[in-house]
């Protein structure tokens, strides 16, 4: 099974969070591109990838300022912090 940084889906995390708000899968194309062109992920994987994505942004166990829950924006699924989100800083 492919291992990435679980540090730095979160950085990416809270970079995109802290300037729109809201957290989306393609806020983390460069990272993927990135590991593709290194030959650490192949094209085929970026599904079961953006999977393991959503895992650890859902993850009870981080630190309360990464803790995200996840919803649905028309066709878009978006991940809010929970200290930012729409429940007052309360998870869903």
């Amino acid at each position: 099974m492919l291992e990435f940084s679980k540090t730095r889906v979160l950085k990416i995390a809270r970079k995109a969070s802290g300037s729109g708000g809201d957290v989306t899968y393609s806020d983390y194309n460069p990272y993927l591109k990135e590991m593709i062109n290194d030959g650490v992920l192949q094209p085929t994987e970026v599904g079961w990838t953006l999977f393991e994505i959503r895992k650890q942004l859902l993850n009870k166990n981080n630190e309360p300022g990464d803790r995200y829950y996840c919803r649905r924006l028309g066709r878009k699924t978006v991940f809010t912090n929970t200290l930012n989100g729409l429940f007052g800083g309360e998870e869903k």
